[in-house]
């Protein structure tokens, strides 16, 4: 029996995000896909953009992961986590089962305050009752951390780059956080 994971990525394409900074988070989803070693037919990848609203670049299993990274489209809009985090949920429901499922947020700064806007920790509730094990990568030095703890399992899935120009430099480190960060993900990933 075969094991299978999907480990999706949420890049933020919101406005401040700069076009360097976000060409930056997509080769730094490519690096990490090659380290984490997805394909379709072994851990599947999948992308989602997010500002307002997200959107699905790439869903799990489709072919040209790289290809259709780059072609990613930068919005510049208001940030909204809670919606990044429902549609990620939506992914994993529908990507027609695994035995682990991975969600990689990235976030270049504060969430933009809305009146509809929900808590980190309500929108997040569907990811943790499928057993989404999520990770969030904080770039820049623009957030306060304590508001992911309610999105993570650990507080050691946080992972701060105060400096956004050495989020390449951290992809082996990274890689080797979410392989071995967790005894239950280990299986996971071939070696």
């Amino acid at each position: 029996m075969k094991i299978r994971t999907d480990v999706l990525f949420l890049i933020d394409s919101s406005q401040g995000v700069s076009p360097q900074d976000y060409q930056l988070q997509k080769n730094f989803v490519k690096r990490l896909a090659y380290h984490l070693k997805l394909s379709t037919d072994g851990p599947r990848g999948a992308l989602s953009a997010y500002a307002t609203y997200p959107y699905t670049v790439v869903n799990f299993g489709e072919q040209d992961f790289e290809e259709k990274v780059d072609n990613a489209t930068l919005m510049k809009r208001p940030r909204r986590l809670d919606r990044a985090l429902e549609h990620a949920s939506d992914m994993f429901a529908n990507s027609g089962g695994s035995d682990g499922k991975i969600l990689i947020l990235i976030t270049a700064g504060k969430e933009t305050r809305f009146p509809d806007l929900k808590s980190l920790n309500e929108a997040s509730k569907p990811l943790r009752k499928q057993g989404v094990q999520t990770y969030v990568i904080a770039l820049g030095q623009d957030h306060n951390t304590n508001i992911y703890t309610s999105v993570v399992v650990q507080p050691q899935d946080i992972i701060q780059v105060p400096v956004i120009g050495h989020l390449l430099s951290r992809t082996s480190d990274i890689s080797r956080q979410i392989r071995d960060g967790s005894c239950k993900l280990r299986q996971f990933f071939p070696s």
